[in-house]
Protein backbone atom coordinates (compact mmCIF):
# COMPACT_ATOMS: atom_id res chain seq x y z
CA UNK A 1 0.00 0.00 0.00
CA UNK A 2 2.88 2.56 1.18
CA UNK A 3 4.79 1.38 -2.16
CA UNK A 4 1.57 1.98 -4.06
CA UNK A 5 2.14 5.59 -2.44
CA UNK A 6 -1.30 5.40 -0.65
CA UNK A 7 -0.81 6.15 3.10
CA UNK A 8 -3.20 3.98 5.46
CA UNK A 9 -5.79 5.79 7.68
CA UNK A 10 -6.48 4.93 11.12
CA UNK A 11 -9.35 2.30 10.38
CA UNK A 12 -6.58 0.40 8.29
CA UNK A 13 -3.93 0.62 10.76
CA UNK A 14 -6.32 -0.29 13.92
CA UNK A 15 -6.99 -3.35 11.43
CA UNK A 16 -3.29 -4.76 11.67
CA UNK A 17 -3.28 -3.15 15.36
CA UNK A 18 -5.88 -5.58 16.35
CA UNK A 19 -4.67 -8.61 14.41
CA UNK A 20 -0.98 -8.12 16.46
CA UNK A 21 -3.26 -8.04 19.91
CA UNK A 22 -5.11 -11.19 19.48
CA UNK A 23 -2.10 -12.90 18.18
CA UNK A 24 -0.16 -11.90 21.74
CA UNK A 25 2.31 -10.14 19.47
CA UNK A 26 2.98 -7.59 22.51
CA UNK A 27 6.48 -5.97 21.33
CA UNK A 28 5.26 -5.36 17.70
CA UNK A 29 2.29 -4.28 19.16
CA UNK A 30 3.18 -2.00 21.67
CA UNK A 31 6.22 -0.19 18.78
CA UNK A 32 3.42 -0.56 16.22
CA UNK A 33 1.25 1.93 18.71
CA UNK A 34 4.55 3.80 19.49
CA UNK A 35 4.84 4.13 15.77
CA UNK A 36 1.48 5.33 15.22
CA UNK A 37 2.09 7.94 18.10
CA UNK A 38 5.14 9.53 16.70
CA UNK A 39 4.15 9.75 12.90
CA UNK A 40 1.12 11.73 14.69
CA UNK A 41 -1.33 9.29 13.26
CA UNK A 42 -4.52 9.74 15.62
CA UNK A 43 -4.77 6.40 17.93
CA UNK A 44 -8.21 6.41 18.86
CA UNK A 45 -10.45 4.73 21.52
CA UNK A 46 -10.74 1.72 18.91
CA UNK A 47 -6.99 0.81 18.68
CA UNK A 48 -6.43 1.57 22.71
CA UNK A 49 -9.81 -0.65 23.25
CA UNK A 50 -8.29 -3.47 20.99
CA UNK A 51 -5.07 -3.34 23.40
CA UNK A 52 -6.77 -3.37 26.70
CA UNK A 53 -9.34 -5.80 25.79
CA UNK A 54 -6.42 -8.24 24.28
CA UNK A 55 -4.35 -7.69 27.52
CA UNK A 56 -7.06 -8.44 29.99
CA UNK A 57 -8.38 -11.62 27.99
CA UNK A 58 -4.63 -12.37 28.67
CA UNK A 59 -5.06 -11.75 32.40
CA UNK A 60 -2.62 -8.74 32.36
CA UNK A 61 -4.42 -6.56 34.32
CA UNK A 62 -1.68 -4.50 35.17
CA UNK A 63 -0.69 -3.50 32.21
CA UNK A 64 -4.21 -3.11 30.78
CA UNK A 65 -4.08 -0.40 34.17
CA UNK A 66 -1.11 1.43 32.72
CA UNK A 67 -2.52 1.75 29.36
CA UNK A 68 -5.93 3.12 30.34
CA UNK A 69 -3.98 5.82 32.47
CA UNK A 70 -1.38 6.39 29.40
CA UNK A 71 -4.76 6.74 27.11
CA UNK A 72 -6.69 9.31 29.53
CA UNK A 73 -3.05 11.25 29.68
CA UNK A 74 -2.98 12.10 26.41
CA UNK A 75 -6.87 12.90 26.63
CA UNK A 76 -8.21 9.74 24.81
CA UNK A 77 -11.33 8.95 27.32
CA UNK A 78 -12.63 5.36 28.14
CA UNK A 79 -15.76 4.26 27.07
CA UNK A 80 -18.47 2.13 27.87
CA UNK A 81 -16.45 -0.78 25.63
CA UNK A 82 -12.63 0.13 27.75
CA UNK A 83 -15.45 -0.56 31.22
CA UNK A 84 -16.58 -3.66 29.94
CA UNK A 85 -13.79 -5.20 28.84
CA UNK A 86 -12.29 -4.27 32.57
CA UNK A 87 -15.74 -6.03 34.19
CA UNK A 88 -15.25 -8.45 32.14
CA UNK A 89 -11.37 -9.48 32.55
CA UNK A 90 -11.22 -9.25 35.91
CA UNK A 91 -14.13 -11.10 36.98
CA UNK A 92 -12.91 -13.78 34.82
CA UNK A 93 -9.30 -13.58 36.53
CA UNK A 94 -10.61 -13.48 39.67
CA UNK A 95 -9.53 -9.87 40.02
CA UNK A 96 -12.68 -8.01 40.10
CA UNK A 97 -11.51 -6.29 43.89
CA UNK A 98 -8.82 -4.31 41.81
CA UNK A 99 -11.95 -1.95 40.21
CA UNK A 100 -12.90 -1.17 44.27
Amino acid sequence: MIMKGMQPNVVTLNSLFYVLCKLGRWEEATQFLQNMLDCKTSANIVTYNTMVDALLKEGRTKEALDLMKAMTDIGVMPDVFTYSSFIDGLCHSGRWEVVG
